[in-house]
């Protein structure tokens, strides 16, 4: 169950009046840390915002799946249950349920409020990507099988239900109930490597799927088979794959580029491209910029989505980020990375969350840019007349 977790120390952002020259990223660049996990984070992704608030979950290759509070970044709690690493973990739209996907061969269906596991569908190898229809009905999952399925949500936690009462199933140590691959409502198949991502376009009548390597496809739901292929043209690595906040845009993060295209006619609008490799991206159009991280670089970089150029570089993980996420209200971004650790950053300098802005004492004993030069200027004119003073001496 939620419970009430202890205010953290505030990291403080100088708020510089006009006149001094420290720049706006340097006050930006200052991120809360989110420890708790003890090896790569491969994956984060936010809910929408409930009743004023909005959470993040984070997969881990501890096996591990995290839940916090998305202003803040503070523990909620952990899903306890794979025995394998988590590669994937999604919430649904109200942020009380959550599935996730497992080097275990499971995707497993948890209850947000207090963790309990209410489902586990099993697979023949390693589940590599999960995600949660908008209508809040079935669960999306992929992997090392090549092969996608649709499971219906309601369906499984009717037979989660009957467990807890007694009947048949009951999961991993009756903690759920386990669901083969084989009930699956709907099963497509087609790609020829592993499925690294697969996500539902908002409208749900369609969905997006990206495999390792650079297969990318687009499914309708209603025939199982494929609409278009997405793919770049010079067959780039597919690193990464989302939608913003909207639902109007795919954003890819494959080779050496970032491209963004319209899911109304799946053409690309944007592209920008870097001198290495991206590891994933993500855009925000309330500030008309995007987020990129690198397979081979440690940073973050902000960037202007109409000219592309670097506004802003971020340093602090240890390790290549491996998937960034806007949160729902813009004021943040999360970033995970191969340290272990999630960090949260400001899109702008204001004071938020765990966030507080200081304003610079502006009495005496803080002297302005003005009293700076004063000093300076009495200092020069002192030493002259020490001078000039040694000269008549002379």
């Amino acid at each position: 169950a939620i419970r009430d977790i202890p205010a953290r120390a505030r990291p403080l952002l100088t708020c510089w009046p006009a006149g001094r020259r420290e720049p706006s990223s340097a006050m930006s660049s200052t991120s809360l840390v989110c420890g708790g996990h003890s090896r790569p984070v491969p994956s984060v992704a936010y809910s929408a915002i409930v009743d004023g608030s909005f959470y993040l979950i984070s997969g881990c290759l501890d096996g591990k799946c995290m839940l916090r509070y998305g202003k803040t970044g503070d523990w909620i709690g952990t899903f306890v249950g794979h025995k394998g690493a988590v590669w994937s973990a999604k919430l649904n739209g109200d942020a009380t349920r959550a599935v996730t996907g497992s080097a275990d061969y499971t995707a497993k269906l948890w209850d947000a409020l207090n963790g309990d596991e209410l489902a586990s569908f099993e697979h023949k190898r390693i589940v590599r990507t999960v995600d949660y229809a908008a209508a809040g009905d079935a669960v999306l999952t992929g992997g090392q099988e090549k092969l996608l399925r649709v499971f219906d949500v309601s369906r499984a936690a009717a037979a989660a239900s009957d467990a807890a009462d007694g009947g048949d199933g009951g999961g991993d140590g009756g903690n759920g109930a386990a669901a083969r691959a084989a009930d699956a409502k709907l099963t497509m198949s087609g790609h020829q490597h592993a499925i690294r991502s697969a996500q539902y376009v908002p409208s749900d009548a369609n969905l997006v799927v990206s495999a390792a390597e650079h297969e990318l496809r687009l499914w309708d739901l209603r025939t199982g088979d494929v609409v278009r292929d997405l793919a770049p043209d010079e067959k780039a690595a597919i690193k990464d794959v989302s939608f913003t906040a909207d639902g109007a845009h795919m954003v890819v993060a494959a080779g050496k580029q970032v491209r963004v295209a319209s899911t109304a006619s799946w053409d690309v609008v944007k592209q920008h491209a870097f001198d290495i490799n991206v590891s994933t991206a993500a855009v925000s159009f309330v500030h008309n910029r995007f987020l990129v991280g690198f397979t081979d670089d440690l940073c973050v970089k902000v960037c202007d989505y109409e000219s592309g150029d670097t506004l802003e570089t971020h340093k602090g993980h240890h390790g290549p980020v491996h998937c960034l996420r806007y949160a729902p209200d813009f004021a943040t971004y999360a970033s995970a990375s191969e340290d272990g650790t999630i960090r949260l950053w400001l899109t702008e300098v204001r004071s938020y969350g765990l966030f507080h802005v200081v304003e610079p004492a502006t009495d005496s004993s803080a002297p302005t840019a003005a009293a700076d030069t004063a000093a300076t200027t009495a200092d020069a004119a002192a030493t002259t007349a020490d001078a000039a003073a040694t000269t008549a001496d002379a």
